[in-house]
């Protein structure tokens, strides 16, 4: 079914048309859409566009059941959500409008990124040139679908021409062409992805929004998981393998380090807790559909390289699913996990665990903690602090503020009208 979708689109897919200045310049391997090189900019928030993402969501909820498709159903929330708060990105008297054209170039490890990053660009009222994964999963060829559906609509129509969706090879002259002739880069990937793109020429006024190498971590107050129920200890654990079995563990905010916070010395006693807890995730991980199903030689693998650094590991547990390595230490900037393998480390406060957060650290997801205590941690730490910080549970919820950074905002420009 997904090659026979790719097939459709790849045929009913249209040439970028010319622009004197990009010397006839076309994209290889265009999946969907096209772009009028001769107009760029468009009214952000505009009314066709709100209810453009008003019908995407409710087809894509359709479809989402329909398959049996997580993804997409949080696509259809998110595009929900965004559709009703999106207005507040432009402040009271002004005008805003796109920056022209805007060129995504988006990550493998999160099926459906590039989708998300497209919204952005489109609701702030730019042309879109995404450039997706070379490996394509279900649910983005099932967008790809519902999305052509509905530019083929006479309501949607226009936008058939603003918007172009490819796989071409990021080496290719052609799309480096097109970066350097965008209003607005937004570059997903590895910090080395990153660095190569930012080297290609543009004008000083373009817009850049980097989503670079990043790590999450998780923190759980022992005391407050000890005062749990059986069920409720479940249904944490439950939560926690949310925030990290749909990528396998991939995504910038699934969690690779978990924090248990308590007095080391006092609560030796209570550390079966913490044996108790890994078992309830992994149990739940066998139990749930998920993408860690025959991927044991790839975490062997991530472990031997792991070990082959030298980190220093005072234990290791080995579950089924998961491989949790016990640290007295750990530095955040050289982590590495991915497949089930968690670092596992003991602090006794907040502040404590703070010192250890470097800028690579996006996501903290927690359990019993206090939220106005947390704020006052961050407000006083001098280190670096998460740019999110949520409920186990949340840590795959997509925002329109994302890694600390407003897109919108930084992809319309505004116009002060008096």
């Amino acid at each position: 079914m997904v090659g026979l979708i790719r097939q459709k689109l790849r045929a009913a897919a249209m040439r970028i048309e010319d622009r004197e200045n990009l010397n006839q310049l076309s994209l290889s391997n265009v999946i969907l859409g096209s772009i009028n090189l001769e107009q760029l900019s468009y009214e952000s928030v505009s009314a066709n566009r709100l209810n453009l993402i008003a019908a995407l969501s409710a087809e894509l909820l359709s479809v989402a059941k329909q398959e049996k498709n997580s993804e997409l159903m949080s696509l259809s929330r998110y595009l929900k959500n965004l559709a009703r708060t999106a207005n507040r990105s432009i402040p009271p008297g002004m005008l805003a409008k796109g920056c022209g054209l805007a060129t995504h170039i988006c990550s493998n490890n999160v099926p459906l990124g590039f989708a998300y990053s497209f919204f952005w660009g489109f609701l702030a009222g730019n042309s879109n040139l995404v450039k997706m994964p070379k490996k394509m999963s279900n649910e983005g060829d099932l967008f790809l679908q519902v999305l052509k559906r509905t530019l083929d609509s006479r309501e949607f129509s226009e936008y058939a021409t603003q918007n172009l969706f490819t796989q071409i090879n990021s080496s290719e002259e052609a799309l480096l062409k097109f970066l350097e002739k965008s209003h607005v880069r937004i570059i997903w990937g590895s910090d080395k992805t990153v660095s190569e793109i930012m080297k290609i020429p543009f004008p000083p006024d373009v817009r850049v929004v980097t989503f670079p190498d990043r790590i999450s971590v998780c923190a759980i107050s022992l005391q407050k998981y000890e005062n749990l129920g059986l069920d409720s200890r479940r249904d944490l654990a439950r939560k926690f393998v949310l925030d990290f079995a749909s990528f396998n563990q991939l995504a910038c905010s699934s969690p690779w380090v978990i924090y248990w916070l308590f007095d080391n010395k006092a609560n030796r006693d209570k550390l079966h807790l913490i044996d108790s807890f890994w078992h309830d995730v992994d149990e739940f991980l066998g139990m749930s559909k998920n993408l860690f199903v025959g991927l044991g030689s790839m975490r062997l693998s991530k472990l031997s390289q792991i070990f082959g650094n030298g980190i220093d590991v005072s234990y290791t547990r080995v579950l089924k699913g998961i491989t949790i390595l016990g640290r007295n230490s750990i530095n955040l900037g050289a982590c590495e996990a991915g497949y089930g393998i968690f670092h596992e480390v003991y602090k006794s406060s907040v502040s404590e665990m703070l010192e250890d957060f470097s800028s690579r650290v996006q996501t903290l997801t927690y359990f019993g903690l206090d939220r106005s205590s947390i704020e006052d941690e961050v407000k006083a730490c001098s280190t670096y602090a998460p740019r999110r910080i949520v409920p186990i549970g949340l840590a795959l919820e997509f925002e329109a503020i994302w890694d600390g950074k407003d897109v919108l905002r930084e992809i319309m420009q505004y116009i002060q009208l008096v």
